[in-house]
């Protein structure tokens, strides 16, 4: 089964929590480019937090309903070296002391770090019957544990490795009762061939929207609205609102 079947299965009961925790621990003397400010799509919030909050609903079939949380800018300023062309360089293309110094800087106003609350469930529902998300993220912190995404069910755990639960999957009955959960061959077999996980992903969103255009069906990826709500989202978190009830259109 896929994850999004084994939440539908009933194996952990009814969903109760979902958290996904990160921390990249990248350098900070990257050379200025676009996610260093937020008129050019900067921002942990636009760039970690959509996609953990993607992997979530498309497990558990439902939408944010509620939101609040904040977001932290730990950068400032940065030194503008070489333009990034790929981002995927990124911090490779990292500045040393001694080169930056040799620079000119640049202010910072994209955020680094959040914390965002959610509640999540059926679209229209009430967000206080909503389930509970707590999505927590810094790019520049470095962390003791390995990145997760994990859904807490009534009778068990869900527990993916990887920020983006690119990683192993575990069951878990208890804490000290956890089973190793093999990904079927009939989803590795149906996803693109490609060694880098960036570059399949793009190429499986690439076919799954050419075969909707197609009229070949929707495999469920994330369409404008989506995006709209996502923004929604993200504008309660960084004007440091309390519980915000997000629209329903």
């Amino acid at each position: 089964m896929g994850l999004n079947e084994l939440a539908a299965s009933g194996l952990i009961g009814e969903l109760y929590e979902t958290e996904g925790v990160s921390h990249y621990h990248w350098p900070k003397l990257t050379s200025f480019s676009w996610p260093h400010r937020l008129d050019t799509g900067g921002g942990r919030l636009n760039n970690n937090f959509v996609h953990k909050l993607a992997i979530v609903l498309s497990v558990t079939g439902g939408t944010v309903l509620a939101a609040m949380g904040d977001a932290r800018n730990d950068l400032r300023r940065v030194p503008v070296g070489q333009p990034v062309h790929d981002f995927r360089n990124f911090t490779k293309m990292a500045l040393t002391p001694e080169e930056a110094a040799r620079c000119d800087w640049l202010e910072v106003d994209s955020d680094w770090a959040y914390t965002v609350l959610a509640r999540l469930g059926a679209p229209g529902g009430d967000w206080r019957d909503g389930g509970s998300a707590v999505f927590r993220h810094s790019a520049l912190r470095v962390g003791r544990l390995e990145d997760y995404v994990a859904f807490y069910g009534e009778r068990g755990t869900l527990h993916l490795d990887g920020a983006y639960a690119q990683g192993r999957i575990f069951l878990g009955r208890s804490k000290t009762d956890w089973e190793e959960i093999q990904v079927p061959p009939r989803i590795i077999e149906s996803l693109p061939t490609a060694a880098d996980d960036t570059q399949r992903n793009w190429t499986q969103l690439a076919r799954e929207f050419v075969a909707d255009i197609r009229g070949e069906g929707d495999a469920g990826y994330l369409k404008f609205r989506d995006g709209w709500l996502f923004q929604e989202a993200i504008d309660i978190v960084r004007s440091g609102r309390n519980w915000t009830a997000l629209p329903v259109a």
